[in-house]
């Protein structure tokens, strides 16, 4: 059985993400079952060596690339921030949003 469209634009974002995003330590994506009532998270693995970025799977997929790139972000600003949101976060979820619509869309600043 093939991959719906839905899911290949996901599979193309996390793609994007993964080979723009700047970041300390590699990130792993997932799109898991979690919480209903969570979109997503970033953490550490177990062994603080890479980003673990979990999307829940029930998001349809347009909320699943809205969630990876927030959480993205939050692995870009990760030690540079008091903050969730904070001024670096808010830095950084513009520059991977601005990377997600060139690099899909071909929209250029």
């Amino acid at each position: 059985m093939g991959c719906s469209k839905a899911s290949r634009e996901y599979r193309k974002v996390v793609e994007i993400v993964k080979s723009h995003a700047k970041t300390r330590y590699p990130m792993k994506i997932r799109r898991q079952q979690i919480s209903k009532n969570v979109y997503g998270y970033c953490m550490f693995d177990e062994d603080y060596q890479c980003f673990i970025i979990q999307i829940n799977r029930d998001l349809p997929y347009h909320f699943a690339i809205e969630t990876l790139l927030h959480e993205c972000a939050h692995a870009m600003a990760w030690d540079k921030d008091q903050q969730d949101h904070g001024l670096n976060w808010g830095k950084a979820y513009s520059k991977i949003y601005r990377i997600y619509l060139k690099e899909f869309f071909g929209i250029d600043d």
